[in-house]
């Protein structure tokens, strides 16, 4: 019942013990193929942006 009720999982949410209850992911969980610091995620995503941004302005438009 505690499986059920949501107990479980929200002990695991709250104490961040992923191993102790069912967590849910989401379908973006198919795109995850390694698991890595969240500040290295964000640096990339970071360089990521800005070179998307770079292919978006006119020749010569530095901004």
């Amino acid at each position: 019942m505690p499986h059920i009720a949501g107990k479980v999982g929200r002990t695991a949410y709250q104490g961040g013990d992923w191993s102790r209850g069912v967590l849910s992911v989401g379908q973006a969980v198919a795109f995850a193929d390694a698991v890595e610091p969240l500040a290295a995620i964000i640096d990339r995503f970071k360089v990521e942006a800005a070179a998307a941004m770079a292919r978006l302005l006119p020749a010569g438009d530095v901004r």
